[in-house]
């Protein structure tokens, strides 16, 4: 991140996009991009659900960013 704070930084910087913006689709990538293990075996997203609700258009992104940040949702899956 090249001493960025936060990922959420240097995608606002870069795309010109309010950092707010920006940190709701860091967020969304974080939680619904299929993961990989430390010995490189594929893992589900962290958020799965949440993740196919918001790809089927069902969650606008502000609310599956919410839902993704959360950890009291999180545990439920």
């Amino acid at each position: 991140m090249d001493g960025a704070s936060s990922a959420a930084n240097p995608v606002s910087q870069l795309t010109g996009m309010p950092r707010t913006t920006a940190a709701t689709v860091v967020a969304c990538g974080e939680a619904f991009r299929p993961r990989e293990s430390i010995t490189g075996e594929p893992l589900p997203a962290t958020c799965p659900q949440v993740a196919a609700a918001f790809t089927a258009g069902l969650l606008d992104a502000e609310v599956a960013a919410a839902m993704g940040r959360s950890p009291a949702l999180r545990s439920r899956w």
